[in-house]
């Protein structure tokens, strides 16, 4: 099971990586680098759960959660210029629906 694990989620990083060479939108390129860092943490907890070391759980999680916050910041500041948008001008701009 540890195997067939790995495997997969060693495909999944290196499917993640081609896109990420071959895609010439930054913003894209922003999401596939946040996937890769999920998926290598992902990697490093199938490892550690499988090895009997799960104290390896609460850290990924942080980093999780600080990687989708991190992102979410990131794009928001590419896409408007600041972070401080609120849903009201998002929708008198009709920037949601584009």
């Amino acid at each position: 099971m540890l195997g067939f694990s790995l495997i997969v989620l060693t495909t999944c990083i290196l499917t993640a990586l081609f896109f990420l060479l071959f895609t010439k939108d930054i913003a894209k390129k922003i999401q596939i680098s946040g996937l890769i860092v999920n998926l290598l943490l992902m990697l490093i907890l199938t490892f550690g759960f499988f090895m009997g070391r799960p104290e390896f759980i609460d850290i990924i999680l942080v980093f999780l959660l600080l990687n989708l916050v991190g992102l979410i910041g990131f794009l928001r500041i590419l896409r408007h210029g600041k972070i401080d948008v609120s849903s009201k001008d998002l929708m008198d701009k009709s920037i949601v629906n584009d």
